[in-house]
């Protein structure tokens, strides 16, 4: 028999695989979609501009953004650049 956290895995899957052909899983992350959109819109300012979708961390092919260098953010060209040399 199993105990713990394997078997609450198990119980889960179960679940998910369960309700999976109804659309709830659908409807729930819809729902988190829309609650973490209107989360972060209350929290965020108009003036204040927000870069998204840039391949730097964990993504390919990666970047590498400088600490302390001086960028820009051109939100009429919708372009960002690094101002100064990364190398000292």
């Amino acid at each position: 028999m199993l105990w713990g956290k394997r078997a609450e895995l198990y119980l889960y899957a179960a679940l998910m695989i369960t309700v999976n052909p109804y659309g709830v899983l659908w409807i729930l992350n819809q729902i988190l979609k829309n609650s973490i959109y209107f989360m972060l819109q209350s929290m965020v300012k108009e003036d204040l501009p927000v870069l998204y979708n840039m391949n730097f961390g964990h993504t390919e092919p990666k970047i590498c953004l400088p600490y302390g260098a001086m960028a820009e953010i051109n939100c009429d060209k919708s372009s960002f650049s690094i101002l100064e040399s990364a190398v000292l």
